[in-house]
This record gives structure tokens, sequence and C-alpha cells, in this order.
């Protein structure tokens, strides 16, 4: 799973001890990166059987170029995978551990269409974003065909009317608490949105 605009790693973090063989959490914020940093480390301590790492834990890439390793890892990159020059075939990351947060000699070229999933957090905050994201969704989806990518969006009202927009479709609606809808200008909700392969062909 690879969690774009991971903010403070809670989906990412949350998909790791919930079973997800191959985590990564994407953010080009360094503040960003050192709260997932810290949550993980946190959380270990809070799940009954949590799946620490440790230096024995590789990652393989066999003949056919995927990722395979039985134990359950979690990463770390900073790369922009939004910029317009950047690739959608593979990524430099690092990977967590449960001793000390960072196994700074573990950093790996990942090729990203090895993802099953890929999420986008709270990226539709204007009509620039919006063209940027599902433009790399696009070329993600072309060479990964049978991945999923879901967007997160409370409702600010740029996806609205937007061309793309046709291209996602609604999975399902979750109300926010107060103090988070205090965070989001009074965005009582959020939609969990799906690209749409489908969709987008036929408005090509």
């Amino acid at each position: 799973m690879l969690d774009i605009g991971s903010g403070c790693g809670a989906t990412a973090i949350a998909s790791h001890f919930l079973g997800a063989k191959q985590v990564v959490a994407n953010d080009i914020d360094e503040v960003a990166l050192h709260a997932i940093r810290l949550n993980y480390k946190l959380n270990i301590n809070v799940w009954s059987e949590p799946q620490a790492l440790s230096t024995q834990d590789a990652l393989v890439v066999n003949s056919n170029n995927q990722l395979c390793n039985k134990n359950r890892s979690f990463f770390l990159t900073s790369d922009d995978l939004l910029a317009s020059d950047s690739s959608v075939k593979s990524m430099r990351c690092t990977q967590l551990n449960s001793s000390d947060h960072v196994h700074g000699q573990n950093v790996f070229n990942m090729p990203i269409p090895f993802f099953d999933v890929v999420l986008f957090g709270d990226m539709f905050y204007d009509g620039e974003m919006i063209a940027v994201t599902c433009s790399w969704a696009q070329k993600f989806s072309q060479l990964s065909p049978r991945s999923r990518i879901f967007f997160s969006d409370p409702g600010r009202g740029f996806l609205a009317g937007h061309p793309i927009s046709t291209c996602l479709k609604k999975m399902q609606s979750y109300d926010l608490p107060a103090e988070v809808t205090q965070e989001h200008y009074g965005c009582t909700k959020v939609d969990i949105l799906e690209w749409s392969r489908e969709a987008c062909k036929q408005q090509n």
C-alpha cells in the first residue's frame, strides 16, 4: 500500500498493523515525516501482536521485479511523486524499525507499480492540485491496471464541476468529529473516492 500525502501517517500505520505486507508513507513535508516516525514508534506498543521490524527483515526483488517479503515492512519516502518531472515507476524508500525508528542503511529503489492500493490524503485543496494528482493517478493506472486508487475529499468545493470528477466514483462518506470539522473550515464529512478507469476511457 502506498499512502501519498500521508501527513501524520495514521492511515499508513493502521494499514501496516492490520496486515498490509509492504506499506510506504509518502510526504514531502519534513515535519510530517518526523510525525510519522514518532507515531509508528508509539503504535508498536499499542497493538497486541505488533510485527516490529528488525535488521533481519529483508526486502527482495525477484525476477519479475516484484517485492517479496513474508514479514510486514514499513517504509518512508520524501520523494516528490507528483512533481512534473518525477517518475511513476520507482522511488527511494527508507525502512523503519522498532528500535531506532529508521534504518538508514535500508534504502531501496522501490517499483511503484508493485502496489495493490494507492491512497491519496486530502489533496484536492485547489484546482491545480486536483489536476496534478489525477494526472499521476492516470499514469499509474496505465502502468498497474489491477491496482486500486482511492482519494479522500472533505468537500471543499474545488472538485465539484471539475472535468476530472467524472473519473472518480464515490465509495463511502463519513461524518467528521467536531474538532476535525473546525480544522477543515466547517467541512462536516469526508468522501472516499475511487479512480474509475472505465469512466476515464469514456471521457477520453
